[in-house]
């Protein structure tokens, strides 16, 4: 078996620390076609060339990584990334007390190799791996540096394969009602307040439990708090195609792009309810063609408006510069905002949340290292400028809606940062609403526990633009969210479908396949 032997303990050694799970009855095949001796020198180079390929395969699906053909297609968004961000998410998925192992496994088969029969370890290994039912403790390298920060406890994620049959039926079931939501917004009454919808990039419920912020005021003081709101996928592309959509019912993922319903677009619905629309980044929108996309795919054509000039206080992924929320949005505020000025309507997407930003002026380059003062920076931004509204005098309904999660701790599937599956600690993200300036609020928050998504704001949306809640005597927000109807938690990439079931589970198929498995959060 010769080399072959140090492939295989090491293997069996990291599954049983929990590194990666092998594929017993795969290794032990790959293990029976290179152990027998080939005296052809031809023959053992192509059972080398097999057996590598195959070895590559399993450890790909060992190993907690997106679906190769998938990685494949990511590779063109690589060119864009800097050298410093590509260089970090190559740290992450280094663990160099492996590789020291690794490295002493080498020496020591080396040293011993031509007097010891490690073949015999192997197959004790596998009968190791046969014998021991209990599966380990994930581990995941990226999750233990984050945690040498961060104590607080992490809830690993654990996939079991357990099919069910039933599981396509019902998402079908699911997209098919989705299909019959749609809603108008009321254009008959005179609006009389502002709406500004702030649309943040990679901010989840479970990120801000990591780094201990969900009490955050701008947060905890929010009039209306959606605890389980679904953005309904990991990246940001499709998020803001949904948001922007979410005047019908949820869209599959392969439709986001393909079906261009103008009824569904919000921003062009709220034009022709009374508002003076605008979009507004604090980046240039450059990347994976992002603004031309809102403009093209999402009703904001000709609307959109980009920061410029000195000023910007962070660097993104691709080395482009970033603005700070409070100067952006408080400068369009001031131009745009006067007195007497017709209703507006602000869709603002910011990025300062995105993996692989960093400060200018920090020598800290590790964008993980950086997340929690970067929250905690947006999130006072936020409360000034909300602040700043309140001052004006100016009744504004403003909402927060993520785009999706960050995945700051991993789990067993993913690395931290990486969000090929949308899971729940991903797309449940901190939706808020405030009601500025109305002359009665209540004192403490509404709460909402119940699975909501985009439709559901929307309808509450809509509420408000018919039975305006700055009159005074309007209908109480306690009572206009209980009218919500709810969605089922359904979230999609191009890698995966999660979906959670009416026993509370979740469940995760890989795109392209028809099996579910179990999804343990």
């Amino acid at each position: 078996m010769s080399f072959w032997s140090l492939y295989f303990l090491a293997t069996i050694v990291l599954h049983h620390l929990g590194y990666l799970k092998v594929q017993l009855g795969w290794n032990v095949l790959l293990a029976v076609y290179v152990y027998w001796p080939i005296k052809s020198k031809n023959l053992r180079r192509l059972r080398l060339i097999i057996g590598s390929l195959a070895a590559l395969i399993l450890l790909w699906r060992e190993i907690p990584l997106p679906h190769p053909f998938y990685a494949f297609q990511q590779l063109k968004l690589l060119s864009g990334f800097s050298l410093e961000y590509l260089l970090e998410l190559a740290a992450r998925m280094v663990n160099y007390y492996i590789l020291l192992a690794i490295l002493i496994c080498v020496i020591v088969y080396i040293v011993l190799g031509r007097r010891v029969r490690f073949a015999s370890f192997v197959w004790l290994g596998f009968l190791s791996i046969l014998l021991w039912h209990n599966d380990p403790e994930p581990q995941n390298f990226a999750a233990q540096r984050a945690n040498t920060e961060h104590t607080e406890h992490d809830e690993t994620l654990l996939i079991e394969p357990t099919s069910i049959s039933a599981s396509n039926t019902q998402l079908e079931n699911f997209f098919d009602k989705e299909r019959l939501k749609h809603l108008s917004f009321n254009n008959s009454s005179v609006k009389n307040f502002d709406v500004i919808l702030l649309h943040v990039c990679s901010l989840s419920w479970d990120d801000l439990a990591f780094i201990q912020l969900s009490d955050h005021p701008f947060i905890s003081k929010a009039n209306i708090i959606f605890k389980q709101f679904n953005t309904a996928t990991s990246y940001s592309g499709p998020a803001s195609l949904r948001v922007l959509h979410g005047n019908c019912g949820q869209q599959k993922h392969s439709d986001l792009y393909s079906s261009s319903d103008a009824s569904c677009f919000v921003f062009p619905s709220l034009e022709t309810a009374g508002f003076q629309t605008h979009a507004l980044l604090n980046h240039d929108g450059k990347f994976d063609n992002f603004g031309k996309e809102l403009e093209d795919r999402g009703g904001l054509r000709g609307k959109l408006e980009l920061p410029s000039g000195p000023g910007a206080t962070l660097r993104s992924f691709d080395n482009s510069l970033i603005y700070g929320d409070y100067d952006v949005l408080s400068k369009w505020h001031a131009e745009n905002i006067k007195p007497n000025s017709k209703p507006s309507a602000l869709y603002y997407n910011s990025i300062t949340m995105h993996d692989g930003v960093r400060s200018i002026s920090s020598t800290d380059r590790d964008s993980l290292n950086t997340y929690l003062p970067r929250a905690n920076k947006m999130l006072d931004d936020f409360e000034h400028f909300k602040q700043n509204v309140e001052a004006s005098g100016r009744p504004t309904i403003m909402v927060l809606v993520p785009e999706h999660g960050a995945n700051l701790r991993g789990d067993a599937m993913q690395i931290a940062g990486l969000r090929e599956i949308p899971s729940p600690n991903i797309t449940l993200g901190p939706a808020l609403v405030y009601v500025l300036n109305a002359p009665s609020i209540p004192k403490y928050p509404v709460v909402v526990n119940e699975m909501m998504s985009y439709f559901d704001l929307y309808t509450l949306l809509d509420d408000m633009l018919t039975n305006s809640p700055f009159t005074a005597s309007t209908t109480p927000l306690s009572s206009r969210v209980q009218k919500l109807a709810g969605t089922q938690f359904v979230s999609e990439s191009a890698s995966a479908t999660i979906m959670q079931t009416n026993d509370q589970r979740f469940w995760v198929r890989p795109s392209g396949s028809n099996t579910w498995v179990q999804y343990n959060n």
